[in-house]
């Protein structure tokens, strides 16, 4: 594949016909190519990666999403993703929509954890700018009842994560 910067859903979805022909059209032998597919610019972090802009499109079942990087050089040819190692980065703002991305990253373990209420209802996430692997960011946070663990949701939208509570430190600013 020429390695240009793709720069529209026709340019992705060229991209990836170009990547993928033999294998686009055995899946769907009816139509030319993908055209049934409709591939959207986001922000995705692939498998807790760094950041990159892409052009994704997920099939019908929700199981695979196809990835064409709008910077091949950088980010790498065109693939065919497993749909839950894409995380598409959105930024939080509230504390609700904390907890909705740190359900939609962990929603089997909300509920294993918590089976009586609904994924994490009992957790408060609240803002604030933390210590983690000497990173300091803004995230919404909320410890377990135990005080062993930490559930962080950064801000820019990346990827949440659990931490152990001792690894997460507060940062206070000095006015």
């Amino acid at each position: 594949m020429e390695k240009t910067k793709i720069t529209s859903k026709k340019a992705a979805q060229a991209a990836f016909e170009n990547e993928f022909a033999t294998l686009a059209c055995a899946l769907n032998p009816s139509s030319q190519f993908y055209d049934g597919f409709q591939f959207v610019r986001q922000r995705i972090q692939l498998k807790g990666g760094d950041p990159f802009l892409a052009y994704i499109a997920h099939d019908n079942k929700m199981e695979n999403t196809f990835v064409v990087p709008t910077d091949p050089e950088k980010n790498g040819v065109p693939s065919i993703e497993d749909f839950k190692d894409v995380h598409v980065i959105k930024t939080v703002n509230t504390p609700e929509e904390a907890k909705e991305a740190f359900i939609a990253e962990f929603g089997s373990l909300a509920r294993a954890l918590n089976p009586a209420s609904q994924a994490y209802m009992g957790f408060r996430f609240r803002q604030k700018t933390i210590e983690l692997d000497g990173n300091e960011f803004k995230a919404f946070i909320a410890n377990s009842e135990d005080k062993k663990t930490t559930f962080v949701v950064p801000v820019d939208g990346t990827v949440p994560s659990i931490q152990d509570y001792a690894a997460v430190k507060l940062v206070v600013r000095k006015k």
